[in-house]
This record gives C-alpha cells, sequence and structure tokens, in this order.
C-alpha cells in the first residue's frame, strides 16, 4: 500500500496550499463558533516488524501485550485507557486488534506475534495460518475532531534466563513502516523502539522517530515497489525523520542519521557512523523520496554472558492540535502566499 498522496498530474498544487490558509481564516471569521469543534481525519501509524533473534530457546517463556491509549476533544478533558497486559507463552503465539474511542478520537493496537526455534535461535513469526513473514505490533491514532489529541502506543516484552550468546537487531528494524500527517495546525509523530537489556542494563538500543507538521506528511514503507522514505512539505511546514541505533558493547557499530525537508531546497540530512543519504534523495511532487536500499543502517549486535535477558519494543503515535494562530493573520498569511503565486506566475507569463 503507498501511503504517499500528492497531486501528481495537477499543476494547481501549490496553489492549494496557499489557499488553503486563506479558506480557513475566511470560515472561522464568517463563524467563530466552528473553531471550538472542527470534524478533520488524521490517521497517522507505526508498524514494528520482530527481525531479529535469541540465542537459544526462549518460546517457553512469558511475553507480553501493553498498550495505552489517549485521546481530548473540545469540552472534554484528557481520557486514557490501559488494560491489563495480555499475556501469553511466546511459543504459543498471540494476536489482537483491540480498538476505542476516548474523547471522540480513535485508537487501535494491533499485534501478531509467535516465537519459533529456528538453528538454535529464537525468531518470531506471524502466528495466523497462511500468513509468513515476521511477527510485528503496531499502533493507530486517529485526530476526528479538533482541537484536540489522540495518542496510541503499544509495547511488546518478553524475558527469562539466558545461558549467554549473540543477540540481534536487523539493519531493517531501523526503517520499519510507519506514516504521519499534518494539516495547517496539527503535529504527528510515529516512534519506535528496540531494546536489548542484560541484567537491566541496555546491551542494543534502537530508537526511530516520523514527524510531520503543519500540513506536511512523511511515509515509511520497508517493501513494494515504493518501499522507501517520503518528505512532503511546503514552505513553513515540516517533514522529517531520524534514527539513533546505539550498541552499548561495541560503540565502534553505534550510528545515527536524520533528513529534514522543510518545503525549500533539498531535505538537510545528517549522519554519524553510516554514509550521509543526502544525495540519494530523489524530487517527486511535493518533496523528496530517498529508496529504501539508499537508507542507511547495518545490523546491531552484542555478544552477551548469562543472566537475565529482556528484550522490549514499542510502537508509538500521537497527533494534536497546536494552539491556535490569530484568525486575522492566519487569513492575511494566506492572502499574501495566494498574492505571491499569482505574481510569480504573471512574472512566468511575461
Amino acid at each position: 500500500m503507498n501511503f504517499v498522496t500528492s497531486f501528481r498530474t495537477c499543476s494547481l498544487r501549490p496553489l492549494l496550499i496557499t489557499i488553503c490558509p486563506v479558506f480557513v481564516g475566511v470560515l472561522l471569521m464568517a463563524d467563530p463558533s466552528r473553531a471550538d469543534s472542527i470534524a478533520v481525519a488524521l490517521d497517522p501509524t507505526k508498524s514494528s516488524k520482530l527481525k531479529g533473534s535469541i540465542p537459544g530457546d526462549f518460546t517457553q517463556n512469558e511475553a507480553s501485550i501493553t498498550y495505552h491509549w489517549e485521546g481530548s476533544s473540545p469540552g472534554v478533558a484528557l481520557q486514557t485507557f490501559d488494560p491489563a497486559p495480555t499475556t501469553f507463552k511466546l511459543g504459543t503465539g498471540s494476536f489482537g486488534t483491540p480498538t476505542g474511542r476516548l474523547a471522540d478520537q480513535f485508537q487501535s493496537s494491533r499485534w501478531e506475534i509467535q516465537g519459533k526455534i529456528n538453528r538454535g535461535n529464537t525468531i518470531f513469526v506471524n502466528p495466523i495460518p497462511g500468513f509468513t513473514g515476521p511477527g510485528f505490533f503496531a499502533a493507530d491514532a486517529d485526530l476526528d475532531i479538533k482541537p484536540g489529541t489522540s495518542l496510541a502506543r503499544t509495547a511488546f516484552k518478553v524475558a527469562g534466563g539466558f545461558d549467554g550468546g549473540t543477540v540481534k537487531i536487523t539493519g531493517e528494524n531501523t526503517k520499519d513502516d510507519a506514516f504521519v500527517e499534518s494539516d495547517f495546525d496539527t503535529v504527528s509523530h510515529a516512534s519506535g523502539s528496540l531494546i536489548f537489556a542484560l541484567g537491566g542494563a541496555t546491551a542494543l538500543d534502537v530508537e526511530t522517530l516520523l514527524q510531520a507538521q503543519l500540513g506536511a506528511t512523511a511515509s515509511l514503507l520497508d517493501d513494494g515497489p515504493n518501499a522507501g522514505l517520503s518528505l512532503l512539505a511546503a514552505p513553513g511546514q515540516l517533514a522529517a525523520f531520524s534514527v539513533v541505533a546505539t550498541d552499548a558493547k561495541d560503540p565502534s557499530q553505534s550510528f545515527r542519521w536524520s533528513a529534514t525537508f522543510n518545503g525549500v531546497g533539498r531535505p538537510m540530512t545528517a549522519a554519524n557512523g553510516v554514509t550521509d543519504p543526502g544525495s540519494f534523495f530523489t524530487p517527486v511532487p511535493g518533496g523528496w523520496f530517498l529508496p529504501f536500499d539508499a537508507m542507511p543502517g547495518h545490523d546491531l549486535t552484542a555478544d552477551l554472558g548469562s543472566g537475565d535477558l529482556q528484550f522490549t519494543g514499542v510502537a508509538s503515535v500521537d497527533i494534536s492540535s497546536v494552539p491556535e494562530p490569530s484568525t486575522l493573520l492566519c487569513f492575511t498569511t494566506g492572502l499574501a502566499m495566494v498574492f505571491s503565486y499569482a505574481w510569480r506566475h504573471r512574472k512566468q507569463s511575461v
């Protein structure tokens, strides 16, 4: 599925982007009561696929899924939902798709996880018959009414006695599926975390963050013909992605990189421990695209002794409307953008 949406054949996309603030300003000036509650449909998502492995047999150990939801809307204070963890034997597996609504905002958590032995290692697979591929867990949170907030967080954990060996988080886990979108007054985030810890001390840690602000969209797909990172933004908006991968046992394996696009020029990139991907971005309507294979990253491994090993993963998404700017400022800014657009096209036609 391609999350990237843009006006691929319409040359009016810049004009539509500039008209949006004007339309909103006129709407609110004509009927200020509309500012109290506005229906929207923005839905960031995050999915984490379990592609790493644990030496030995962890299938008899207890695993758990914990999820946390939040929501707020006009006239409704922040509501939270924290059900008891879903526990299961890793080798038996578990799957679930609970959904709910807090303060009229939608939240969902999903997981399909089972442990299997493969050449002496425990790997994570999909437990549903007929489905192949790695196990996964995911979170979705929709903002349906503004102003408001919506958040969903899904966490997976398995722990137990460990006889020692090499644990691994794959490079592909540093670029799992995620999607964030925003409009003129919202910000959204999709974050992921994978951690191996021995005796309470972190050995491997991978943290990712995809974000969109004030009308931007960002997506990350790890398979299919459109696999890669898309950052779409107009001037004044922001789309960004970052990853921080830490190997506490062998810091030479650690790396980090980021890409940020503000609607002007090329994405700004930075990298440490991997090749800077800046030159591999290619232009697409509305922004830039980085092919999956050009996204930097490599496997993280750690040779650990015996002890209590814990593996945890978190997928989290949130979206919220930011404090409203002055309606008049929104209106005049939008007009200025439209006049600028019209002037540029007048100059181009001369």
